[in-house]
């Protein structure tokens, strides 16, 4: 596993991979984390699908409007076991996530949990149309 965020920055000297139509799973993934890490809201706003939905173990969602709106607050993250399922046009990404993670002021749990998201190659680009995240708040 190898940890991102503000400090370790993976990523961020290296070109985003959402126009390489061979891109990782893993690397999109990991570059769609980085963007949130930097708050980068132009890049967000570029590989957010028009239909992105965001599901989370709490309950709570997000479209892409709303999730734009008031984006989580991801100041590192960890990644371990990923896999991905490839299918025309689309990478399906699963993985175990250890990440600390603020949303809506409250702070997630910093234990490992599953998390899934879909990319859909569109218009010579990876968009990222669906994520679950199966993290916890902290108790």
């Amino acid at each position: 596993a190898v940890a991102c965020g503000l400090v370790a920055g993976c990523g961020s000297a290296a070109a985003p991979p959402f126009g390489d139509r061979d891109a990782s799973g893993e690397a999109l993934f990991r570059a769609y984390s980085d963007l949130l890490v930097r708050r980068d809201v132009a890049g967000l706003e570029a590989v957010l699908g028009p239909a992105f939905l965001l599901q989370r173990t709490d309950g709570s969602s997000a479209d892409r409007e709303a999730f734009l709106a008031s984006m989580p607050d991801l100041r590192s993250f960890e990644l371990a076991d990923v896999r991905e399922v490839r299918g025309e046009g689309l990478v399906t990404v699963r993985a175990t996530a250890t990440a600390n993670l603020v949303v809506d002021g409250v702070a997630y749990s910093m234990d490992p949990a599953p998390i899934l998201a879909v990319f859909h190659w569109v218009g010579g680009r990876w968009q990222l149309e669906a994520q679950g995240n199966f993290n916890v708040p902290k108790r």
